[in-house]
């Protein structure tokens, strides 16, 4: 990367939350393993928490009036994993596939992954293999 290029990259860390679906069952949901049918993700902004969450009828974003440690708190009891993923924007010029809109594309889209990924299960083994740091692991049989 030349130095002009290092001037535009900001890093944001985010916090990907994995499990069941919350907000009803979808015709996809069928397909999926139980655990693994949605993805959220949050990080810190001076201090509050903020949240998005890529639903199939609206595109939730919230600020919360908690601090990211204690939203993880309290989402982890229905989170199957949690990760933590740094990402560096700027570092790549070309522009992300076309791909249906989902929780999956979204989250992709954020974290800057450019790889065709269709489920959050495979987000989840992405996100592995790219270093990101577990906050709460995933145990298949629990």
């Amino acid at each position: 990367m030349t130095a002009d290029m290092e001037r535009f990259v900001e890093a944001q860390t985010w916090v990907i939350m994995f499990g069941p679906s919350m907000s009803g069952l979808r015709w996809w949901h069928l397909v999926l393993p139980r655990q693994f049918r949605h993805v959220s993700l949050a990080r810190d902004i001076n201090g509050k928490c903020l949240s998005v969450n890529p639903l199939a009828h609206v595109m939730a974003i919230k600020e919360y009036d908690e601090t990211l440690l204690e939203f993880v708190q309290r989402q982890a009891p229905y989170s199957t994993a949690i990760l933590q993923y740094t990402v560096f924007y700027g570092a790549h010029y070309r522009p992300a596939c076309i791909e249906p809109l989902t929780c999956v594309s979204m989250a992709k889209r954020l974290l800057g992954i450019r790889k065709r990924l269709v489920t959050p299960k495979g987000l989840y083994r992405e996100l592995l293999r790219a270093g990101a740091l577990t906050l709460k692991p995933w145990t298949p049989h629990a």
